[in-house]
């Protein structure tokens, strides 16, 4: 009895072959705290402390996350897949968001590690970030989808304590549902309608309640269906509430169809509605091997890497150390996993695959490096510079190749000056590619809106296609006569037969549009059209104006009655301005051309200029407001 020390543990004099185990042991472990001791010392600056712990009978030492997520990060840096939509070449809203979103995953990763009080102002901070980065950018949404079906699956297991509850999900919860209720595109699309808020709402009531007083088998049970019909509300009540379904549900038809096509368009348009036509193209189009190797030559690789260090850890059964918050190594992979899926459903998603692959390429490499010997260490080395160069390569081959396609930088360039010129304020009818462009440069409203969440912008863009495609020019006359549009911008190509599931008349189930139509007037016949009278032409755009339409005449007889008052406030410049401009409306308009027939009268006395008057004349018109009369 005097050899045991308790139930588990026997004291060193039990045996000789026993003391002189634990003698080799104990040397040994000084040997690694020696050798431990000169790689803090050395090392100070890439380290929080200069301690050592163990960790699942593991010596370990603390690295800061800048170090480990050096890879990552300058992979990232140099990889297509993350910089096409972020230098520049092709300028979208994460270029806002991404910043933000970055110190978010800053502050909740360094929440988890810190005390009590840094953790739950992190925690608050790390929120609010990820509600700025959501009003940036609305595809936001599906990392926060992410986060709230992982904290659900964690909240049914109960593993989602009311700490967590109250630092994490109760301020990401707030900052969703203040971004739904503030911003203006959010509270017109229904965010708060959406699954995400409700989601995410349903995990910190599941963590937050009680079991202490309740006991863990009551709360499990209140729980596990709590959470069970939060999701339910979620994916079935709704987005069907409040017209919901028309921000949000044409997406989900579009899944339907690529599921049910297995993931490959069908040529023939009858087989898709038009909604599901017009989405399955450009970013939300199916990601094909092809591309994949195109946009990640090496970037995947990393991914490779941590599946197998998590593979062989979990078969170890060491686990690390233990993260307080949702945003964990095991988070990381589920974020993974779900933009791969994306990313073969939606092509646009792949800027989800390029961060998880950084991150978890770094986290891989930095594990892998420090539990390795020198051996390991080289591989490690090789393999990195092998993905560095091989992304970096891809990025600097014709570099001006990965921004959006067709694009024609100088023809709208023209167009834009013309529109400037010649068109301004008058309202403008375009294919959506070029809207945008024209309401943000060309100075002149528009008629089709280049973002058609709702239902009203695409049963226009719709209507827009088959007048184009189905009707003569009159139909189409008469269709932009009625969107109250003078002047039409057509986009070169629509005939074309390269890649035609990509134009329009797929999308309105036309590909080979009638000789009569519309489409080839403008396109190849425009010495033939009669309703129309063409301004302008390059090698892209042609610019037409709408003759003898009840909105020109309305536009007329606005612009002659402000000619009118300028002219009897003294101001005959403005007049003559906005008179020309009436007659380039509708040249019938008898006032107008009776005001310009006075101000040219030589009896008619001017008097001296005006300088305020000669202003406000040049910001009406900067040149000639009467288009070229022969464009071609």
């Amino acid at each position: 009895n005097s050899a045991i020390m308790s139930p588990e543990e026997l004291f060193d004099t039990a045996s000789h072959e026993l003391y002189e185990i634990r003698k080799k042991i104990r040397f040994a472990s000084g040997r690694v705290r020696d050798v431990l001791t000169k790689i803090t010392s050395g090392s100070s600056k890439m380290l929080q402390d200069n301690i050592i712990t163990q960790r699942n009978g593991r010596y370990v030492v603390p690295v800061k996350a800048e170090y480990k997520a050096a890879f990552g990060g300058l992979v990232y840096a140099v990889a297509v897949s993350a910089v096409a939509r972020t230098t520049g070449q092709e300028l979208s809203h994460e270029n806002d968001a991404w910043p933000f979103f970055v110190w978010h995953l800053v502050c909740w990763t360094a929440a988890g590690r810190g005390g009590k009080r840094r953790e739950g102002g992190l925690g608050w901070a790390g929120a609010a970030l990820a509600g700025l980065s959501l009003c940036f950018w609305d595809l936001m949404q599906f990392y926060l989808g992410a986060l709230g079906v992982w904290g659900a699956v964690r909240a049914v297991r109960g593993t989602v304590d009311r700490r967590e509850s109250l630092v994490y999900w109760l301020p990401l919860t707030v900052a969703v549902v203040l971004a739904g209720a503030l911003h203006p595109y959010f509270r017109a699309h229904l965010l708060l309608l959406s699954p995400v808020p409700w989601l995410l709402s349903g995990v910190m009531a599941a963590g937050g309640m009680p079991k202490e007083r309740w006991g863990r088998r009551l709360a499990s049970a209140v729980v596990q269906p709590g959470v069970v019909l939060v999701l339910g509300w979620c994916l079935l009540a709704a987005p069907g509430l409040g017209g919901a379904l028309d921000s949000y549900g044409h997406f989900g038809e579009l899944l339907w169809a690529k599921l049910r096509w297995l993931n490959q368009r069908p040529t023939d348009p009858k087989l898709l509605t038009f909604d599901q036509r017009i989405l399955w193209t450009s970013g939300l189009m199916s990601t094909s091997w092809r591309m994949v190797v195109r946009w990640f030559p090496a970037m995947l690789w990393p991914l490779a890497g941590w599946g197998v260090w998590r593979w062989r850890k979990r078969r170890a059964g060491a686990d690390g150390a233990a993260v307080r918050g949702p945003v964990t190594p095991g988070f990381a992979g589920w974020c993974a996993a779900v933009s791969l899926g994306a990313f073969a459903l939606f092509f646009r998603f792949h800027i989800w695959v390029a961060l998880a692959a950084a991150v978890l390429g770094g986290v891989a490499l930095g594990r892998g490096w420090r539990g390795g010997g020198r051996k390991r260490r080289i591989w490690l080395s090789v393999a990195a510079a092998a993905v560095l160069g091989a992304e970096t390569a891809q990025t600097l081959d014709r570099p001006t190749r990965w921004g959006g396609p067709s694009v024609y930088p100088d023809e709208t360039a023209e167009l834009m000056e013309h529109l400037r010129t010649y068109t301004a304020p008058d309202p403008v009818l375009a294919n959506f590619g070029v809207s945008g462009s024209i309401a943000a440069y060309g100075g002149c409203p528009v008629v089709l809106h280049p973002k058609f969440e709702t239902r009203d912008i695409r049963e226009k863009v719709r209507e827009y296609g088959e007048a184009l495609f189905k009707g003569t020019e009159e139909d189409f006359a008469r269709w932009m006569d009625l969107q109250r549009a003078v002047v039409y911008v057509h986009s070169m190509g629509e005939l074309s037969n390269l890649k035609p599931e990509a134009s329009m008349r797929f999308m309105v189930d036309a590909l080979e549009p009638a000789q009569d139509a519309a489409v080839p007037l403008f396109e190849e016949r425009p010495e033939e059209l009669k309703r129309f009278k063409p301004e302008f032409a390059n090698r892209k755009y042609r610019v037409y104006r709408l003759q003898g339409s009840g909105s020109g005449r309305l536009l007329a007889a606005q612009r002659a009655e402000l000619a009118t008052e300028a002219l009897g406030s003294g101001k005959p410049q403005c007049a003559e301005a906005y008179a020309t401009a009436a007659l380039r409306a509708d040249p019938d308009n008898e006032s107008a051309q009776g005001l310009l027939q006075l101000l040219n009268d030589d009896a008619f006395q001017l008097g001296d200029a005006d300088p305020a008057d000669e202003d406000e004349a040049f910001a009406l018109y900067e040149h000639d407001p009467v288009a070229p009369p022969c464009p071609w």
